[in-house]
């Protein structure tokens, strides 16, 4: 079973009813390849205010730098989301699973047709969950030995949007009906989920969601 680790929990302030971003969730997933190798990607990779320096200091008590990670994975194209893609991994690179591309970013990027969702890895599957950005977004489900955690990006800015789908009223109107379908679907396809990354907001327990809103007891 893969291993997850925020390595920094995002944030968010609303100001007079808009949303001002602040950094993004950066996620540590572990998992061994089809080989059974130990191996580690990020779900995310970091914000403009953010240094490669920060990023090994939040590796660090993994005992990995940066160039120990092999994959990217991107939940959307923000800028505060992938500030450092260009500057992590081997010098061979780091594959990056964007929501439009799939490439490596080492010297002369080579593009390849955007990877479907499905396990790209054992444990680490993609999800497209739409709505945010745009139809391209997607969320990362991992197995792991607590049970199946769902790392979402800006599908959830924080528990407040698990709880009530009107709390997308402060994101894009266009994107908002993509945005409830997705979330509706994390929310009812995978009700053996255990916790939820999102993006700009502290981890959170789907039970102690649940029982807050006396869904159940």
């Amino acid at each position: 079973m893969a291993q997850v680790h925020v390595l920094r929990e995002g944030s968010l302030e609303y100001v007079e009813g808009s949303s001002v971003i602040r950094p993004a969730t950066v996620t540590l997933v572990k998992y061994r390849d089809f080989d059974h190798h130990e191996k580690y990607l990020l779900v995310d990779a970091g914000s403009s205010c953010d240094t490669l320096d920060d990023l090994n200091d939040w590796l660090k008590p993994h005992n990995i730098t940066s160039k120990d990670i092999h994959k990217i994975i991107l939940t959307h194209n923000h800028p505060d989301h992938k500030a450092l893609i260009r500057h992590i991994g081997s010098p061979e690179g780091a594959m990056i699973y964007g929501p439009d591309y799939t490439y490596c970013n080492c010297y002369g990027y080579e593009y390849h047709v955007r990877k479907s969702e499905g396990y790209i890895v054992p444990d680490v599957m993609l999800l497209d969950t739409p709505g945010h950005e745009g139809p391209g977004d997607r969320s990362v489900l991992v197995n792991t030995w607590e049970g199946l955690v769902g790392i979402v990006g800006d599908l959830m800015f924080n528990s407040e949007a698990y709880k009530n789908p009107e709390s997308t009223r402060k994101q894009s109107p266009e994107s908002r009906k993509d945005i409830i379908s997705s979330r509706n679907m994390i929310i009812n396809d995978y009700p053996d989920m255990v916790k939820i990354i999102p993006g700009h907001g502290p981890e959170f327990n789907v039970k102690d969601i649940l029982k807050e809103l006396e869904i159940i007891s």
